[in-house]
């Protein structure tokens, strides 16, 4: 289709981003969407 330029998945659990401090949790967070950037960022249950 052409929408997304990079098309590539990254996918994440709960587990890979929550950390013991707040602030470790945030910048996991950010990690993992800025390596889905331009692509699809996948929350798994």
């Amino acid at each position: 289709m052409g929408v997304l330029s990079k098309g590539h998945v990254v996918s994440i659990k709960c587990h890979d981003i929550v950390d013991q401090f707040i602030d470790y949790t945030a910048r996991n967070f950010k990690n993992f969407f800025d390596q889905a950037h331009e692509g699809i960022l996948k929350w798994k249950t």
